[in-house]
């Protein structure tokens, strides 16, 4: 399965959230997340990424992406101020703890003598004072065992999910290697993106073509009832995903429910190393290109630039891109493909915390110049709302379907000394007309509702029809000029 972590990567719309079940993360997000995904929104060859994508924590859920982490324990609860003091000496902390792990309360121990040369903003000797007095009664009084590498990694999640920004995110140096693999649009998994519906289960929305799930015969449409003889009701959606990431290799068995006649069909998949194929595209009736651009991956630029021009040398007259769900991903994957559209112009930009204004701009080299109609609607997120905002404000295409999601800041993910990470909110982003989307969104030039008919694609139909008449009047332009 594949999750939207970004990301870093799931997203919610209502009372459906889908996510890609495998962190759709990234070292640099637009996963607004995660891309985010999974951003959930740079690239990232080096240790610092950026990321837009949307995350779970504020009832959209982070397509990126994705992407906040379970509360891991009860000492992530008890111990979650005191984490405060990693901000200061990260380096110390984390090579104290691998050296050193006989007793946490050595740990508050040595970061309590070091304290005095924080100069945060927090009130580091109270925190570690309460962390000292907690390791002693720890040390003194707790019957269990004492995994300290958990124990280290819930003060860190623990820290970082007190800021309160579900955007924010503590990676294990596990979850970092799915990130960066994530963004490379490469995972392991078994090929599927799934939604959650009210009655617990979850349904098959997309199937990615050559995947070990299309390989053992689930098709979109397909409800998953059971994994390995247990109902899904009894678990979320990111225990599933993380019971299939902990099962690369072996088999595991899936009921799933098929049809209106509610078939039940088993399956055996092997979860693998899954490429996954972002873009899908085909030529419509009367010359119009259909391009669903799903999520956005470092590979697919690539995919993005085969599509048009293989729908190009089949005579395409106009293009109706489909971001209808899209979540988000990385800053490199939207700037690529903002280059088929734009030439030499402002993409985005981005202002930090200190008030200082980054522009993104596109390069040479425009693949489409014609009549471009683009589809929308609450689950498009970060990257797929910079894209949208960088074609509406440079009228470059008719925006149609529903507002978008509004995800207008951005991450960055800063790879720590033991390999572990931190995806961190660092920037505000705007389009090119200075408009912030954050919390907002972004409105279709031509409001379409997608409609109750579960069989009948309401919104395609009505971009196709509006494709058809700007390629009518495209032609009658040209004629005028001739």
């Amino acid at each position: 399965m594949e999750m939207n972590t970004n990301q870093d990567n799931y997203s919610k719309d209502g009372d459906e959230s889908s996510f890609r079940a495998d962190l759709n993360e990234r070292q640099s997000n637009f996963s607004m997340e995660d891309c985010a995904f999974s951003s959930q929104a740079g690239n990232t060859s080096s240790s610092q990424a950026n990321d837009i994508s949307p995350s779970r924590a504020e009832g959209n859920s982070s397509y990126e992406f994705h992407e906040k982490e379970k509360r891991r324990s009860f000492l992530s609860g008890i111990i979650i101020g005191a984490v405060v003091s990693l901000v200061a000496l990260p380096l110390l902390f984390l090579a104290l703890i691998s050296r050193h792990a006989e007793s946490v309360g050595y740990i508050a121990g040595q970061i309590f003598a070091a304290s005095d040369q924080y100069s945060g903003t927090m009130d580091m000797k109270r925190l570690i004072r309460q962390m000292t007095q907690i390791n002693r009664l720890i040390d003194k009084e707790f019957v269990g065992e004492i995994d300290t590498d958990k124990v280290t990694d819930s003060i860190l999640s623990g820290y970082v999910e007190g800021l309160d920004d579900p955007y924010t995110v503590y990676y294990t140096a596990e979850d970092m290697e799915r990130v960066y693999a994530m963004n490379e649009g490469v995972y392991n998994g078994i090929g599927v993106t799934i939604t959650a519906r009210d009655d617990g289960r979850f349904d098959v929305i997309d199937v990615t073509e050559g995947s070990p799930a299309d390989e053992a015969g689930f098709e979109i449409g397909d409800i998953i009832a059971e994994y390995d003889g247990k109902p899904v009701e009894d678990i979320e959606m990111e225990e599933l995903v993380s019971y299939i990431r902990e099962h690369n290799g072996d088999s595991i068995s899936f009921k799933l429910i098929r049809g209106e006649a509610g078939e039940e069909v088993s399956v055996t998949v092997t979860p693998s190393r899954v490429n996954y194929n972002s873009v899908k595209s085909e030529m419509r009736e009367g010359g119009i290109g259909y391009v669903k651009l799903l999520e956005f991956y470092d590979n697919s630029v690539e995919q993005m630039q085969k599509a048009l021009e293989e729908l190009i040398e089949q005579n395409m007259t106009c293009l109706v891109l489909d971001l209808r769900n899209n979540p988000g991903g990385t800053l490199e994957s939207v700037r690529g493909i903002a280059d088929f559209f734009l030439s030499d112009d402002l993409i985005f930009y981005v202002q930090d915390k200190s008030g200082r204004k980054t522009e993104y701009r596109t390069n040479k080299g425009v693949l489409w110049e014609g009549p471009t109609v683009v589809l929308v609607n609450g689950k498009s997120a970060s990257a797929a709302e910079v894209l949208t905002g960088m074609l509406k404000d440079h009228g470059l295409a008719t925006i149609m379907g529903t507002k978008t999601f509004g995800k207008g800041i951005m991450q960055s993910v800063y790879r720590l000394s033991d390999k572990a990470g931190l995806k961190m909110t660092m920037a505000h982003y705007y389009t090119p007309s200075g408009n912030d989307i954050h919390k907002i969104g972004i409105e279709p030039d031509i409001v379409v509702e997608a409609g109750d008919d579960a069989e009948k694609d309401a919104q395609l139909e009505a971009a196709l029809e509006e494709a058809s008449k700007l390629i009518g009047e495209s032609e009658a332009e040209t004629a005028a000029a001739a």
